[in-house]
């Protein structure tokens, strides 16, 4: 299925609806035609906003993710008030490349890819998703039996480009200690969704802080992965060594880079690139791991077999961080001068994997990039002489 030319996205976000094996390609970003629409944003019986939100734009998704949203109104490109049904409300939730809105039994679904076009720089194709086991009675959001509510607010046309903004944020009211917390779903040439967010209640992390900067400051290695299984009762009652994951041949390493303004974890066996996604760091140190393109280089048969294992495993994943210091060692000459870390994961699905930091190699040069001085000082003298 094509969504865009390739040509115009840098490798690691040419697409997140298949796999490409395309290295090196670049070019200019996507420009949009039109300026994003003007929003009539609802005051929610609260005082006029008085600052901003002060959050990266890399981390707006990871933000979006500590709070539970409900759709609070609709506004269409002209700035006009769409009336919907509010019974049961329309609810919100955020995902690093996918959007889900609920309402009752009615599920629509965004999943999106990241482009290099402000305002709107997700692309996006929406999808009901069907709830067969979901019963919901004196419900009235199904129109027509042609599609929900939700469907019907959303481009008719296949694909579209959306963004996720935060809207200012007001003054506590006399009835909450905290100033509540508004995002606008933006859709290009469509409506805008204004939500109202409250914060989730998580539990406190164990371990030293994590940060997305700490983890942006290393290469991560991994040293240990076991599966556990579990009994009915969550008791353990085995657990043994992921065997596909120590391949000498296959060493696999963890990297948190920025790709343009876009958090990403970077899962990566000594093949292929891309494994992974974008990924939001909640506050209690859960990590969610979305879905990245990869390029698609063969790694023969145990390359493959170590890389499958690994996409399956943290491909939309949900897992636990947990911090801690590595026990003292006699000091050494040739040890590194920065903290020596254990980062354990833990998977939503039981398995748990250690990895430790280590300094972010240097890149590469390109083969034709060692030019001897000779060399260049001929090359340059011979420009010279030509001018």
């Amino acid at each position: 299925m094509t969504i865009l030319n390739s040509s115009i996205l840098p490798i690691i976000f040419i697409s997140l609806f298949g796999v490409v094996g395309l290295v090196g390609c670049q070019s200019a970003p996507i420009k949009s035609s039109k300026p994003p629409p003007t929003v009539n944003i609802p005051t929610m019986d609260t005082p006029a906003p008085t600052k901003e939100i002060v959050v990266k734009e890399a981390q707006v998704i990871q933000w979006a993710n500590g709070y539970d949203w409900q759709l609070q109104q609709v506004v269409d490109a002209q700035g006009n008030t769409i009336t919907i049904p509010t019974s049961p409300p329309i609810k919100l939730e955020v995902a690093p490349d996918i959007i889900n809105l609920y309402q009752g039994c009615q599920n629509y679904s965004l999943e999106f890819m990241t482009l290099l076009a402000p305002p709107f720089p997700y692309h996006t194709s929406g999808t009901p998703q069907p709830q067969s086991d979901c019963i919901e009675s004196g419900s009235d959001n199904v129109i027509n039996n042609s599609g929900s509510i939700i469907e019907t607010l959303f481009p008719k046309y296949p694909y579209f480009n959306f963004n996720i903004q935060l809207i200012s944020q007001a003054q506590p009211t006399k009835t909450t200690q905290t100033a509540p917390k508004r995002l606008a779903l933006v859709i290009e040439h469509g409506n805008t969704f204004i939500f109202q967010g409250t914060p989730k209640i998580l539990p406190k992390p164990a371990g030293l802080p994590i940060t997305d900067e700490l983890l942006a400051d290393y290469q991560w290695r991994l040293v240990n992965a076991v599966k556990n299984k579990y009994d009915n009762n969550g008791k353990l009652v085995s657990k043994a060594l992921i065997s596909d994951f120590y391949h000498p041949d296959f060493p696999i390493s963890l990297s948190f880079p920025d790709y343009n303004n876009n958090q990403y974890a970077s899962f990566y066996s000594n093949c292929n690139y891309g494994v992974g996604g974008s990924y939001a760091l909640l506050e209690d140190n859960t990590l969610l791991v979305g879905r990245g393109a990869q390029t698609a280089m063969s790694c023969g048969l145990n390359g493959d077999r170590v890389e499958a294992r690994l996409s399956k495993l943290m491909t939309r994943s949900k897992s636990q961080l947990t911090l801690s210091l590595q026990p003292a060692k006699p000091a050494l000459e040739t040890q590194a001068d920065f903290p020596h870390y254990n980062l354990l994961q833990t998977m939503e699905t039981g398995e748990t994997l250690l990895w430790q930091n280590e300094p972010i190699p240097t890149p590469k040069p390109y083969p034709n990039s060692s030019l001897n001085s000779d060399l260049v000082d001929k090359v340059e003298t011979e420009a010279a002489n030509t001018d």
